[in-house]
């Protein structure tokens, strides 16, 4: 541990730097608040803005958060920080590119100093949220040591509405496409990648081939990934006892799940997606079952059903990935009820995703959005462009459809 003045003092930064060249530094804890970023207001600039961080090596700098409120105010407030520590621990350090995980220390009462007749205070390590952030850094590190032909990947694919033809929707982003980009140039880096799909489409048919989220197709088609019911209940009995009664309260037990299959007399949760060699591309499952499409990704009091947490679980303590990558905007798992920030270990995104490595391309010109994803799941937001504007035109058999009726037209006009 190394205390500074201030990130943004040269004498500082250079001990730093040579500290992290020394040790070969993976991964950096920051507790400082605000922003090191000295660069003009975009706004205001008269050329763009070349960011630069304030360290030397290239390396992910997690965000650790050190609240000036007490326990008992974090639990109680939904948005998880009062304004204050929002602006000075999560908005400025997001300037500077930082990782936003958790809050790992609260204010509590020391003692009483008779001298000064006043009540001491002092900052108290939250231990279960410390353990999460250790874990998330312990990723991180994972990715930056291990080969990359080790390496396990997952893509998640949104689906809303939960129809088969809204399969990889991103806003601004032609999804499917994108992926199969992606899957080649993990290939090209040496990760175990093989069979990928040559374009998005054939990307799409092949995960058509198996279940999806359509519940019309759920018990007919092929699955080539499951979760038993009991390793399941094995997971679930790890989250805290008030988020079983809720799952259980609001969709019954798993085997009521409208994805539990039984299988040589064995209940197992089927899971949307296909593998390429090691590496897995998934469907995102639906909040809900049996519900308004609306409410199953905008309802912000809907509890996840135990076919939703079996993906992720299977993701994390099955198949064990090193990193989860969701392309495009946007999913729903950063919209899972829970704190706005510094999250608790019962609110759901953190149920669901746990300390994962979380990357996720998204639409630059979406910040408030994004900021969720940041916020709500430690996502490391890889911005794309907005897409060119162009006429849409007419195409395919709507062009040919149009053809034909403007030369009906032109016939009638001759034949008068």
């Amino acid at each position: 541990a190394v205390a500074v003045t201030s990130l943004k003092d040269a004498e500082s930064l250079q001990m730093l730097n040579a500290l992290i060249e020394s040790t070969d530094a993976k991964l950096v804890l920051n507790t400082t608040g605000f922003a090191s970023n000295r660069a003009p207001s975009p706004d205001l600039a008269p050329s763009p803005t070349d960011f630069q961080s304030s360290f030397e090596r290239s390396l992910p700098v997690l965000q650790l958060v050190l609240s000036s409120s007490t326990e008992d105010d974090w639990q109680e407030q939904n948005q998880g920080l009062r304004n204050r520590d929002l602006a000075m621990q999560v908005v400025l350090p997001e300037m500077d590119g930082r990782i936003i995980s958790r809050a790992v220390s609260f204010k509590q009462q020391s003692h009483f100093d008779q001298a000064c007749q006043i009540d001491l205070v002092r900052y108290a390590i939250h231990e279960e949220r410390a353990h999460f952030v250790a874990a998330l850094a312990k990723g991180f590190c994972k990715l930056a040591i291990k080969p990359n032909k080790e390496k396990r990947i997952a893509l998640i694919l949104a689906n809303y509405p939960t129809k088969d033809g809204r399969i990889g929707n991103g806003v601004g982003l032609d999804t499917p496409a994108s992926t199969v980009t992606i899957l080649n140039a993990l290939a090209d880096a040496n990760y175990p990648i093989n069979g990928i799909p040559e374009t998005g489409n054939a990307l799409i048919e092949t995960l058509l081939g198996s279940v999806t989220n359509n519940p019309n197709t759920l018990h007919h088609l092929g699955c080539w990934q499951s979760l038993s019911v009991e390793d399941y209940k094995t997971y679930f009995s790890a989250l805290p006892k008030a988020s079983q009664d809720a799952v259980l309260a609001r969709w019954g037990e798993p085997e009521a799940d409208h994805k539990c299959r039984v299988q040589n007399g064995q209940a197992r949760i089927m899971l949307a997606g296909i593998r390429l060699g090691q590496t897995f591309v998934g469907i995102q499952p639906a909040r809900g079952f049996n519900l308004d499409l609306a409410a199953n990704y905008h309802d912000p009091d809907l509890i996840p059903p135990h076919s939703y947490l079996a993906y992720y679980f299977w993701l994390r303590h099955v198949y064990k990935v090193d990193a989860i990558i969701h392309v495009g905007k946007h999913g729903n798992l950063e919209w899972l009820p829970g704190k706005g920030s510094a999250l608790s270990e019962q609110c759901w995104p953190d149920i669901a995703l746990g300390p994962m490595p979380h990357f996720y391309p998204f639409i630059v010109n979406d910040p408030g959005e994004g900021s969720q994803a940041k916020r709500r799941t430690q996502a490391v937001i890889i911005d794309h462009l907005m897409p060119p504007m162009t006429r849409a035109e007419s195409y395919g058999e709507l062009a040919e459809l149009e053809n034909l009726v403007d030369e009906y037209y032109q016939a009638m006009g001759m034949d008068e």
